[in-house]
């Protein structure tokens, strides 16, 4: 149940994220994509009549009184006052322009040619970098695409407006939907990998017998008769060599065989690692090839040769190994070579 729960959470809170940003900021740039499209295939004069209107109301631009003709009527360049002084209206009539530095050093000619103490240029395509570092030396404010649309939507025609807005809804709708459909795949993947990690069973780290001395043997059945005293002197001596007799069993593999197969001889070099691995004063036992023993360790000779031969003569198939002692660290010793037993 927590599984799922953890899965219901996260599928929620992406679905959260995914849909504020769907309906925010995606929303709103389809509704600028859509209705900047809608500008594009107006005429040239009605854009340029929706820039004046709009640059009058909202920068509070004002038109000349000399003008004899209207602006946009045979040009889309146009003399106007900003702050008393006359500024030089230019409109780049198509979503294809891309402005660079030709068009603005024209402009720039056109402004000085026409006595106007400054320009605007707008687009509604785009201005290349180049182009606007270019502008801000001629005096050249710029209002392309991302800028136009918030200044010339309360003047658009209200059918082109309605247009843009439905037309990005539909949009946001259908990708919400896509987006729940996502994350219900989601939270279905996170819960049942949850599920399944927390049906599985703790494992258990192997525990290993390394006892220098089996448990006493169970005390033998007095005989009766006339062999019960041959059977109490005997018993002394059987449990006496049991206890002298190394253990021959490590996590359940018999470590007796003399011959062992290449599966069997993997499992006793893989132990002996292990079992190295873990005694105190050495760390670490790695198996170069099958008869080659690379030991880490952290005491002198002497001793590591004391840890390592106990364990290696546990098994009569390795006890004649070779031992390759790497030098401790930060002592100045060579690389020794060694061997538990010769036969």
């Amino acid at each position: 149940m927590l599984s799922w729960l953890i899965a219901l959470v996260l599928a929620i809170g992406c679905f959260a994220l995914i849909t504020a940003w769907l309906w925010l900021p995606a929303r709103s740039r389809i509704e600028r994509e859509r209705g900047l499209a809608d500008l594009a295939d107006m005429h040239w004069r009605d854009f340029v009549h929706i820039i004046r209107r709009a640059l009058i109301e909202k920068r509070g631009l004002s038109d000349i009184a000399t003008n004899e003709q209207s602006p946009g009527e045979h040009s889309a360049d146009w003399l106007m006052l900003e702050n008393g002084q006359p500024c030089l209206i230019s409109c780049k009539h198509g979503l294809s322009y891309r402005i660079g530095e030709a068009a603005v050093i024209e402009l720039g000619t056109k402004i000085r040619l026409a006595g106007a103490s400054s320009g605007l240029l707008v687009t509604q395509g785009s201005v290349a970098r180049e182009g606007r570092e270019l502008a801000t030396r001629h005096r050249i404010d710029i209002i392309d695409g991302p800028q136009l649309w918030p200044l010339v939507r309360p003047y658009v025609p209200s059918e082109l407006e309605n247009a843009a807005a439905d037309h990005a809804k539909r949009a946001s709708i259908r990708r919400t939907g896509i987006a729940a459909l996502g994350c219900l795949t989601l939270g279905l993947v996170i819960g049942l990998g949850l599920l399944g990690h927390s049906e599985q069973p703790p494992s258990r780290s192997p525990q290993v017998a390394v006892n220098s001395q089996p448990a006493s043997p169970a005390q033998p059945r007095l005989a009766t008769g006339p062999a019960a005293g041959d059977a109490q002197q005997e018993a002394p001596d059987k449990t006496a060599a049991q206890q002298h007799s190394p253990p021959s069993l490590v996590d359940g593999i018999d470590t007796s065989v003399e011959d062992p197969g290449p599966e069997l001889l993997r499992r006793y070099q893989q132990q002996v690692s292990r079992l190295l691995a873990g005694t105190e004063g050495l760390h670490s036992a790695i198996w170069m090839t099958q008869t080659t023993l690379i030991v880490d360790r952290a005491v002198d000779e002497v001793q590591a040769m004391a840890l390592i031969c106990p364990v290696l003569k546990r098994y009569p198939s390795l006890r004649t190994v070779r031992v390759q002692l790497n030098p401790r660290i930060g002592v100045q010793e060579p690389v020794r070579w060694r061997q538990c037993s010769t036969i």
